[in-house]
């Protein structure tokens, strides 16, 4: 999940804009050096539009059911704009650690529906010239996805025909996994769509800094309002490699009660997945991910907005036929961001998928 978000950074222009920014971070951070609050989470800390997700087989059977739990860290502690880096003036980083849970339950052998809920958290420090460094963490639940998916059989080839190997050492090198869910080898469509419902908590933005160049930071854990979300993903397996693309957008399309709307992320994935024993499968993709800046009252937000490129390896392990582990690190290898912007150079994901 991936779901879009911005993060505010401070820029500075002038001696008076860094006089500006030192007064709104003790105003936005307050007189202790560590506060817990509920916010908004960011577009910029909300990771690509859509996922890799190579090394696990996605579809279902009527009746089947998933459950899939993954966390994902990543430190933003540089900062840069455009696709250079720039000083990083008040030593500010943001550590985010993403915690999603996601249920999948194949309706019929062609629809599923899934449902994820999430818990971001944000925890932001910096230091403010001639003070003690200051920290302050955002949490909560965030907001909840909701779709229903299409599955589309494109040609009905089979692992055997649409492979040079013998049909033993297919066997052999079957995961487990597609052991437990034996379904015909044939490249597949499927074309997902629903909402974003807004389970995570809005703040009210502070009008005096959310459009202008001094922004501390807009760290949300949900957009306040209902977003449409579509994706699609196509499978082609040729013999022991599988091959997929997927695309991905999430569209904010109304303002929220604080009258601020969040930017619309779309996201291209394109990689392969093979397997490496008869338990473990590897996979790389690239991700492209465009996010556009958030809005307050038909203004851009000071911050935010920005073009990355990732490149994501990927390992899973069937530990039972039912159980598989998986683990991946998603190498940011190119970026254009539209403000200055802390960024990070990788994120670590895990995760635990069951089948039943």
């Amino acid at each position: 999940m991936s779901t879009p978000h911005r993060v505010g950074r401070f820029v500075k222009s002038s001696a008076g804009a860094v006089a500006a920014v030192v007064a709104v971070a003790a105003l936005a951070l307050g007189p202790g050096t560590t506060s817990v609050a509920l916010a908004q989470s960011c577009g910029g800390c909300a990771g690509p539009a859509v996922g890799g997700a190579g090394p696990v087989r996605s579809w279902l059977k009527k009746g089947e059911f998933t459950f899939r739990l993954s966390q994902e860290n990543e430190e933003k502690g540089r900062s840069y704009r455009g696709r250079r880096g720039v000083e990083n003036d008040f030593s500010e980083t943001l550590r985010i650690y993403r915690t999603a849970a996601t249920f999948r339950y194949g309706v019929t052998d062609d629809w599923s529906a899934e449902l994820e809920l999430t818990h971001p958290r944000f925890d932001y420090s910096l230091t403010p010239p001639g003070g003690a460094r200051r920290s302050r963490t955002f949490q909560s639940q965030g907001d909840t996805s909701l779709t229903i998916g299409r599955m589309f059989d494109l040609d009905g080839a089979t692992a055997a025909e649409s492979s040079h190997l013998p049909q033993d050492v297919i066997d052999a090198f079957t995961p487990r996994a597609m052991k437990a869910n034996p379904r015909p080898e044939s490249a597949t469509l499927a074309i997902w769509g629903g909402l974003s419902l807004p389970t995570g908590h809005p703040e009210k933005p502070d009008p005096r800094i959310v459009t202008r160049d001094v922004s501390v930071s807009n760290l949300q854990t949900g957009t306040g309002t209902f977003d449409p979300i579509l994706r699609t993903r196509l499978e082609i397996p040729r013999g022991d490699i599988r091959w997929f693309a997927e695309i991905g957008a999430r569209f904010p399309v109304y303002e929220n009660r604080y009258d601020y709307q969040t930017g619309h992320a779309e996201g291209l994935v394109v990689g392969a997945s093979t397997p490496l024993a008869p338990t473990l499968r590897a996979s790389l993709s690239m991700t492209y991910q465009r996010t556009a800046r958030d809005q307050y009252k038909g203004d851009d937000a000071a911050v935010g907005g920005g073009r990355w490129i990732y490149g994501t390896p990927a390992l899973a392990w069937d530990v039972t036929e039912s159980a598989t582990i998986d683990l991946s690190v998603r190498i940011t290898a190119w970026r254009d961001v539209e403000t200055k912007l802390s960024d990070s150079g990788h994120a670590i994901q895990a995760g635990l998928t069951l089948r039943f």
